[in-house]
């Protein structure tokens, strides 16, 4: 919790060579993985398409795909996280209305960055497959020690163990995390 928490709070305030819109993307992509058990390579191959906002209290992401199990499953989402994907899907819309491109919810994927090139006169939302070595660097910032080579995949360890300190039903653990 307080390594989740200092590190939100230092991508919030954070000024380097990432723009305003990537760092935005990485505070998303951390909050969603540390309250949801998500595997990262799950999350970044989502669209909009699987997001339903509107279930029971929170939300839900369906049909997400595992290779590692070859099969999908449905994720559960609080209504923090509803809140925070509202917000993003609204930048983006916002956006390609801007620029003038279509918002194809089946095509868009969540974890995207909006890209501006105004000498170019390039716009395009483009999705992000890659987070790991900013976040290396900002946990080394924070001096905090790791070696793990995946260490953006251990919120999804965190994530399980805050369900079983909680005494969550195993069977409930093992629908949400697959």
């Amino acid at each position: 919790e307080k390594i989740f928490t200092t590190l939100l709070q230092e991508i919030k305030k954070e000024i380097n060579r990432h723009t305003k819109r990537r760092k935005l993307l990485l505070y998303y992509y951390i909050s969603i993985l540390y309250e949801t058990g998500i595997r990262p390579v799950e999350l970044r191959n989502l669209t909009w398409s699987h997001y339903q906002p509107n279930f029971g209290e929170g939300g839900l992401f369906n049909d997400v795909y595992s290779r590692k199990q070859n099969n999908k499953r449905c994720i559960a989402l609080s209504p923090k996280i509803v809140k925070m994907l509202n917000r993003l899907k609204a930048r983006q819309k916002h956006f390609c209305e801007l620029h003038g491109i279509d918002f194809k919810e089946e095509e868009i994927n969540i974890i995207s960055i909006c890209n501006s090139n105004n000498e170019t006169n390039r716009y395009e939302i483009k999705a992000v497959k890659e987070f790991d070595n900013g976040f290396r660097r900002l946990l080394d910032r924070c001096h905090i020690a790791h070696t793990n080579s995946k260490v953006l995949y251990s919120y999804r360890h965190s994530y399980i163990s805050a369900l079983v300190q909680n005494e969550t039903p195993t069977i409930n653990i093992v629908k949400q995390c697959g």
